[in-house]
């Protein structure tokens, strides 16, 4: 019996670090939010991007619980979190300790593995009034226009770098058949031809 609830709290444990490994996505003020966790043993690491800023983010776990701290070296900014795990959904909570403030963010498992190349986005596609092409390369690199750079999908989010820039959130984009959308942080709507 003794054995039984100990290999009962051992697999629950387990399961529930291994439940905070992945890739997770949600919105926050309109920008969407990705979160990359690596899990080891009691300790997770990763990344978080809002807003086409990456910070760090380590911290640690118990059962379906998680802590630590979100940094973002060039800002100087660290910022302590906790959340708790439900499924596939993490509840997150930031605390801005100069304002007292608690902000609470709901992030859940995608199954899109961060900087991927979307083969369904590959090709030439055409503004909906002709106006402008985008062409999406299986290498990674795309044409807008004059303008050219890299692009990934993370979470059903676009993200282009520029040649010369930064990474950025294009949008949200959606497929359906031929036509691509693109939804920025406003949701207004680029609709996109293939051909």
């Amino acid at each position: 019996m003794r054995r039984s609830v100990a290999t009962l709290l051992l697999l629950a444990a387990c399961a529930g670090e291994k439940g905070f490994g992945g890739t997770f996505a949600g919105t926050y003020q309109g920008e969407p939010v990705l979160l990359v966790l690596e899990v080891t043993g009691a300790g997770a690491t990763g990344t978080m991007e809002w807003g086409g800023v990456e910070a760090v983010v380590s911290g640690t776990v118990e059962g379906n619980r998680i802590r630590g701290s979100v940094r973002q070296p060039q800002m100087g900014v660290e910022v302590p979190f906790e959340g708790t795990l439900d499924g596939d959904t993490i509840e997150w909570t930031y605390t801005y300790v100069a304002a007292g403030q608690k902000v609470p963010l709901t992030l859940t498992r995608t199954k899109a593995a961060p900087g991927r190349v979307d083969p369904q986005l590959v090709g030439r596609w055409r503004l909906a009034d002709g106006a402008a092409t985008f062409v999406f390369n299986a290498d990674g690199t795309f044409e807008r226009g004059v303008a050219k750079g890299r692009w990934r999908c993370e979470g059903g989010f676009l993200h282009l770098r520029p040649q010369g820039g930064g990474w950025a959130v294009q949008g949200r984009y959606v497929l359906s058949g031929d036509e691509l959308a693109i939804y920025d942080r406003t949701e207004t709507r680029e609709l996109w031809r293939k051909g």
